[in-house]
């Protein structure tokens, strides 16, 4: 009766056991469940958030593209209305310049342009500004230096054959003008595009300024830079060694896996950036961490 007894308590603990083991499988399945349509659920909102900066982006692109064609209107119509304004000034001009009797003499005529060109003090941007002009007319000066060297010269004089002046290769104030009006779309397109380099480069100064302070406010441990650098290396964007400092190394790599996510590429992470590259670097993390842990174990 007792070795039965002690059969039966055997039994029922064994039961026991098989049962807590079972109950522990189906928490330990329901909480690969909960994870894995957390996980379903995070990337169909990383998926939402990304088509709506795309569509987001492709409108702002459609918004440009209508200002552009509206403004090229524009230039074209001021283009057209110039055209004409340069051609009456040039013979203005012209007659302007036989009226105050420019001598007939080659070494005078030379002599007076260089004279009237060096009372105009022009400086490098203005320099820029000719050549741009001239090559914009089809008197192409090469590289736009600021330096008026023999080929400006050589396309100023050009520039004043064409306008029926005397072809000095230097410019007076009245032919400065006349040149700038003519080439007036040229020089309009070449401000907007300085305006919009300088505002692009604030603007990409203030975005990774804002970066910087959101990848500080994470407060990141050299452990979680050495996991951020296992994740980069682990999709391609390979480190080297796994240091915990992030470098330029490490910012080019940061930089290159948000390119390649569609995302701004800032070099610097944010809470929802270090949140995907967890995720997809999920198995080269858990394998990481596990030899941490026995690392640290044999210490």
């Amino acid at each position: 009766a007792a070795d039965r007894a002690a059969a039966e308590a055997a039994q029922r603990a064994e039961e026991q056991t098989r049962l807590a083991a079972e109950a522990r499988r189906k928490a330990d399945e329901e909480a690969r469940v909960r994870a894995d349509a957390q996980a379903a659920i995070d990337r169909r909102n990383e998926e939402a958030r990304r088509a709506a900066e795309a569509e987001a982006a492709r409108a702002e692109a459609a918004a440009r593209e209508r200002v552009e064609a509206e403004a090229r209107i524009r230039r074209e119509d001021e283009a057209r209305r110039q055209s004409a304004e340069a051609k009456r000034r040039a013979a203005e001009l012209a007659a302007r310049q036989e009226a105050d009797g420019w001598p007939r003499s080659a070494a005078e005529t030379l002599r007076r342009g260089r004279t009237a060109e060096a009372s105009l003090q022009l400086g490098d941007a203005e320099a820029k500004r000719i050549q741009i002009a001239l090559t914009s007319l089809g008197h192409v000066v090469g590289a736009t230096t600021g330096y008026i060297g023999p080929q400006t010269r050589a396309m100023i004089a050009a520039w004043q054959k064409a306008q029926g002046l005397p072809e000095t290769g230097y410019l007076t104030a009245l032919q400065l003008d006349a040149l700038q009006l003519q080439a007036a779309p040229a020089l309009a397109k070449r401000d907007e595009d300085e305006a919009k380099a300088a505002a692009d480069k604030a603007s990409a100064g203030d975005a990774a300024r804002q970066a910087e302070a959101e990848e500080a406010a994470l407060g990141l441990s050299e452990g979680a830079r050495r996991r951020v650098q296992v994740a980069l290396s682990s999709l391609g964007f390979v480190i080297g060694a796994t240091t915990g400092y992030i470098g330029p190394r490490t910012r080019a790599m940061i930089s290159a896996w948000q390119k390649a996510q569609s995302l701004p590429a800032t070099g610097y992470l944010n809470a929802s950036q270090l949140a995907l590259l967890h995720q997809q670097a999920a198995t080269a993390l858990a394998t990481y961490d596990a030899e941490q842990r026995r690392l640290e174990a044999q210490r």
